[in-house]
């Protein structure tokens, strides 16, 4: 069986916060890029290609052989990204 190859723009964010109201605590997540990179690698053991403007902490984090990051403003001539 061929390993999927999986190519995610927008990896590297993930940021959770807290939001306090009624004397409840909720955590709101924006951006499911780091999310979904890392549910692909763990859960599906795909290879992925992870796209982000920056290299985060975070997404170098998930060391993994099935993971190539890649630094590419996805906005900007792809004549600019590697």
């Amino acid at each position: 069986m061929l390993k999927q190859t999986v190519v995610i723009t927008g990896a590297s964010k993930s940021v959770c916060f807290q939001v306090l109201y009624y004397n409840t605590t909720d955590r709101i997540i924006r951006g499911i890029g780091l999310a979904v990179t890392r549910f692909l690698l763990q859960k599906f053991n795909a290879n992925v290609v992870a796209i982000s403007r920056s290299r985060t902490v975070e997404l170098v984090q998930l060391e993994s052989d099935s993971l190539l990051i890649v630094e590419c403003d996805v906005l900007v001539a792809a004549e600019t990204c590697p």
